[in-house]
């Protein structure tokens, strides 16, 4: 289709990171290959600085961000999920630990992200369980881990909840093995269940 390539043409020449998550972000409206090129896009100027913490917009900005992140995390096409997971992967790697990420990264991102590893569709799980590793490794909010910690409950072992648990175990071994008879089963269930 003519008029997606010329909007793709335009996604690459844009600059801002705000205009990318309200444009073509903020919700799955757009055609699929728009939304992937504006991933993309994102990925690409976040890597290069496009957020600066110092600047007066930087709250607006990440939030604007992060809600079109989150927004594609759900989308069934594997290239639009695969290149959310890379730019959310790359937008944390960048920003670690500002306290403008941790309530969205808390609230929003998470269960977004466990969600996604928890889907029956090995493609889309995939790019989930790549992701997540990023996020735990660059980001040290408290309110992670315990999302974190409460999540095996609510995930199948076959659906991530391995995986979550290693995370949680090399990040905080202590909080990994909290629970109602606080015996260490986390850490055992982990090693038994070994990988997704």
């Amino acid at each position: 289709d003519v008029e997606v390539e010329e909007t793709v043409s335009q996604i690459q020449a844009t600059s801002s990171v705000a205009q990318l998550a309200t444009s073509f972000l903020a919700t799955r409206d757009a055609h699929w290959a728009e939304r992937d090129a504006a991933l993309q896009r994102l990925g690409d100027l976040v890597q290069n600085g496009a957020l600066n913490p110092s600047a007066e917009d930087y709250a607006a900005n990440l939030k604007a961000v992060i809600i079109g992140l989150v927004t594609q995390l759900p989308d069934l096409r594997s290239a639009v999920v695969r290149s959310a997971c890379s730019a959310l992967a790359l937008l944390v790697a960048e920003v670690g630990d500002h306290a403008s990420l941790d309530r969205p990264l808390r609230e929003q991102v998470l269960p977004a992200l466990i969600s996604l590893v928890s889907n029956g569709n090995k493609v889309l799980a995939s790019a989930g369980r790549e992701c997540l590793p990023t996020i735990v490794m660059c980001c040290h909010f408290d309110g992670m881990l315990k999302v974190l910690a409460t999540t095996p409950r609510r995930v199948s072992p076959r659906g991530g909840a391995a995986l979550v648990l290693r995370l949680l175990a090399i990040r905080s071994p202590a909080l990994a093995d909290r629970g109602p008879e606080h015996d260490g089963r986390a850490t055992r269930a982990c090693s038994r269940a070994g990988g997704d």
